[in-house]
């Protein structure tokens, strides 16, 4: 047997170099050949994807390393199944899987080898995995500071947020399902596929493999961001997403395949990247992806 082992060396605090030793020689007691390849030889690992025959893929990084590895691979065919070491500094997709950042009980997980088949979702020529989206604090994740990242870990991603409060204006989308369209003055807007999302435990019924993905507006009348909105998204993420269905400001539903168009320009966020300043086309990609899990 004979598996892929890639880490990113920049994801989050973790020194994944120094753990490469550890992480290699755990490998090895199932797979009798492990390539390993770190963010420096990117080219070398997509050039063995193409030409060489993998039992499994294991990869180390955040959860723009779970995005990154999506996109890398897919158009190549008969994908072996994904064992994600997380690593970053808030690693959402890990907790669908039930894995932790301490690796060596994250490897006897994904050494056991049980898989579990996950939608991803297109959107503009790219793969997502578990959220896309914009909005109030969404934009966090890509424009935090990598060093800041390193030294501050979550909190650096408050810090980021707690300034743009005080400038943030509402939007107007568009939002189109199955042919019905309908416009929001939102504040946040989210699509999802997670259990957890910018770390808090988002919906914890979430399915991550019936074909759909779920749709989060937070609106408001007027433009200038209002303190009932802030606690919508305060309660929302603190105590979940089943604890603000109910209000009046909150546009909710399942979709398979959704458009959201921007009277102006926003970045949209996927998976924690920046997806560009582009209006939101999306399709659930049923069980696109296998991943090794408890």
């Amino acid at each position: 047997m004979k598996c892929l082992y890639y880490y990113n060396n920049n994801s989050g605090k973790n020194k994944l170099e120094k753990k490469k030793g550890y992480i290699v020689s755990r490998l090895q007691e199932k797979y009798e050949s492990v390539d390993v390849f770190d963010s420096l030889s990117l080219k070398e690992m997509l050039d063995s994807l193409k030409t060489k025959k993998y039992d499994a893929i294991f990869f180390a990084g955040g959860d723009g390393t779970v995005n990154n590895m999506l996109n890398w691979t897919k158009d190549i065919k008969n994908l072996p199944p994904f064992g994600y070491i997380p690593s970053g500094t808030v690693n959402d997709f890990s907790k669908n899987l039930g894995l932790t950042k301490n690796v060596k009980k994250t490897l006897n997980i994904l050494l056991n080898e049980k898989e579990k088949e996950i939608d991803c979702f297109s959107c503009g020529g790219r793969i997502g995995i578990y959220v896309c989206g914009t909005g109030l604090f969404t934009s966090a994740s890509y424009d935090s500071k990598q060093k800041s990242k390193k030294k501050f870990g979550k909190l650096a991603y408050y810090f980021h947020s707690f300034k743009e409060m005080f400038k943030f204006r509402a939007y107007q989308i568009e939002v189109t399902k199955d042919g019905e369209k309908q416009n929001l003055n939102s504040v946040l807007t989210l699509l999802i596929n997670s259990k957890s999302v910018a770390g808090y435990r988002f919906n914890k019924n979430a399915v991550l493999n019936d074909g759909e993905m779920e749709f989060v507006s937070i609106n408001q009348k007027k433009n200038k961001l209002t303190f009932h909105s802030l606690m919508l998204v305060v309660r929302m993420f603190l105590f979940g997403l089943k604890s603000v269905l109910k209000s009046k400001n909150i546009t909710y539903f399942k979709f398979k395949n959704l458009k959201v168009n921007f009277e102006e320009k926003k970045t949209i966020n996927i998976d924690g990247e920046t997806g560009g300043e582009e209006n939101i086309d999306i399709k659930v990609l049923e069980k696109k992806a296998k991943f090794f899990c408890k």
